[in-house]
């Protein structure tokens, strides 16, 4: 149990990572800022992966503060879901609320700061509450993606079927933290490994044929 649960964290860890740098590498030909968000956001969450589950941060580092690696795994979490609204917002903002995207700074802010100021006792029982929010962010993404699948935006279904597929892991992951399943290390870590290929993917697909559109566009002109 405790060696499927590393191998399938360093996949998770390296996974991400590689993605990370090939999202920026695609920012870096496209110049879509949106694509740089999203690069930040799997650098956090392969970063997430050193300090939670097995937290190999310790075996690499065996004097790191226990404190601060808890505060790192909470962090990570809280800014990644930041991130994750507002590249969204960016992306489909016909068919989001720009309340919604406020709603989830503030929220999300109020956590970062409990995190950073509180001790371990308050703001790691506050992590039920977050569980919730996320499932109605999740789901409030998931009805604007079917939207924009509705009108026949570009990348929307694949994208969709990223979200979907990252709700049903939401709440397989929520039912073993509640201790109603037991979770298996590879569903959840490949699972989470697969659904931000199927977005990093999309992202740069939807951004390519936006740039084919638009220099097809001036070449007619």
């Amino acid at each position: 149990r405790m060696e499927q649960l590393q191998k399938a964290n360093y996949i998770h860890i390296i996974g991400i990572g590689l993605l990370s740098m090939i999202s920026f590498i695609a920012f870096l030909i496209y110049k879509k800022n949106y694509i740089l968000w999203f690069s930040l956001f799997c650098l956090m969450w392969s970063l997430r992966g050193s300090f939670s589950n097995m937290y190999l941060i310790f075996d690499w580092v065996p004097d790191f503060s226990w404190l601060i690696g808890a505060k790192v795994e909470y962090l990570t979490l809280y800014s990644s879901l930041l991130v994750g609204t507002h590249i969204f917002h960016r992306l489909y903002s016909k068919y989001t609320y720009p309340l919604v995207n406020k709603i989830s700074l503030v929220v999300n802010g109020a956590f970062i700061l409990i995190t950073v100021f509180s001790p371990v006792s308050i703001f790691s029982g506050l992590l039920i509450y977050f569980f919730i929010f996320l499932g109605l962010i999740l789901t409030y993404v998931l009805i604007a993606m079917l939207n924009a699948v509705i009108h026949s935006e570009k990348g929307s279904t694949s994208l969709t079927i990223g979200v979907a597929v990252s709700v049903g892991l939401f709440f397989y992951d929520l039912l073993s933290y509640q201790q109603i399943v037991t979770a298996n290390p590879y569903v959840l870590n490949i699972g989470y490994l697969l659904i931000y290929y199927i977005l990093g993917i999309s992202l740069i697909y939807y951004t390519a044929q936006n740039n084919k559109g638009i220099e097809s566009d001036s070449s007619m002109r």
